[in-house]
C-alpha cells in the first residue's frame, strides 16, 4: 500500500454510562488495518477483552496480509478478517472460563481491511462502521448479528417457506405448562385443534382451563403457536396478542397450506 494511502484520526469517549473507558485501538497503516473494540463485563475484565481482542487481531491479520498479498489471492482480506475475529473471541471466551475474574467478559468490534482500492469490513455486536462521502454519513454495519438467524426464521415461517418453526427456546414454565407448549409446537401449519384435543392429548380431559391458561401464559408468539388452538365450536377463544391477530394468522396458515 502506497504511502500516505490512509489518513487516521482516533478519538475514545467514555460515554455517560460507565466510568471507566474500556476501548481499545489497533491501526496499521502499513497494511490497511484498522480496528476498535469495546469491552464489556466490568472495568478490569472489559479491558482485558478488547485489548486481547485487537492486539490478537492485529497479530494475526498482520500475517495474513504478507501472505495474501504477496500471492495475489481475491478472497484473501475477508477470510482473513473473518479467522481473525472468530479467533480472538474464541480465546477470549477460553480466558473467561480459566480465570475467574474475568468470567463473562467479551467485547464488540469493528474493524476493516484496505487492500487493492477496497475495503473488507467486520464486526461483531453494536460497534459500528460508518461511511461519511459528500457530506452524507452513512451506516455500514447493522446490530442485529445475534438476532439475524432466528429473525430469518420467523420471516420465512411467515412465507410458508419454513413451516416448522424450530428455534432454541429458553423460558421458565412448570411441568403442565411445558407439557402444553410442547403439544402446541406438534400442531401441523394451517391446522386448529380446540382445548379439549390438547387435554385429551395429555390424558388429562378435564383440564379445558388448564390448557387455556397454559396457551394464554405463553411468552412466546408464533415459536409456540397457541394461535392454533380454538374452542369446541371452532370460535377463535383467546388470544394474548390480540382476537385480531389470531384470525389473521390462523387465516393466513390455511391460505398457504
Amino acid at each position: 500500500m502506497p504511502s500516505g494511502f490512509l489518513e487516521v484520526a482516533l478519538l475514545t469517549d467514555v460515554g455517560n454510562v460507565r466510568q471507566y473507558n474500556e476501548d481499545s485501538i489497533a491501526v496499521d497503516l502499513t497494511r490497511g488495518i484498522l480496528a476498535l473494540a469495546d469491552g464489556m463485563g466490568g472495568h478490569r475484565a472489559g479491558e482485558v477483552a478488547s485489548r486481547m481482542a485487537t492486539e490478537m487481531l492485529l497479530t494475526r491479520l498482520t500475517a495474513a496480509a504478507d501472505t495474501f498479498r504477496a500471492n495475489k489471492r481475491q478472497h484473501g482480506p475477508l477470510l482473513a478478517l473473518t479467522q481473525s475475529i472468530t479467533q480472538a473471541h474464541k480465546s477470549i471466551y477460553e480466558a473467561g472460563r480459566v480465570d475467574p475474574r474475568y468470567r463473562g467478559m467479551g467485547t464488540t468490534m469493528a474493524a476493516a481491511m484496505f487492500h487493492d482500492n477496497r475495503v473488507v469490513l467486520g464486526h461483531v455486536g453494536d460497534s459500528r462502521i460508518y461511511r461519511m462521502r459528500n457530506g452524507r454519513l452513512e451506516l455500514l454495519t447493522r446490530d442485529d448479528s445475534l438476532l439475524r438467524a432466528p429473525v430469518q426464521k420467523i420471516l420465512n415461517h411467515l412465507d410458508h417457506n419454513e413451516p416448522h418453526l424450530d428455534l432454541p427456546l429458553d423460558i421458565r414454565a412448570t411441568a403442565f405448562q411445558r407439557q402444553v407448549w410442547e403439544k402446541l409446537r406438534a400442531i401441523p401449519y394451517g391446522q386448529t385443534v380446540s382445548y379439549g384435543e390438547v387435554a385429551k392429548s395429555l390424558g388429562k380431559a378435564g383440564a379445558v382451563r388448564a390448557v387455556g391458561r397454559a396457551c394464554a401464559t405463553n411468552p412466546v408468539a408464533l415459536v409456540i403457536p397457541c394461535h392454533r388452538v380454538v374452542r369446541e365450536d371452532q370460535s377463535l377463544g383467546g388470544y394474548r396478542w390480540g382476537l385480531e391477530r389470531k384470525k389473521k394468522l390462523l387465516a393466513h396458515e390455511r391460505e398457504e397450506s
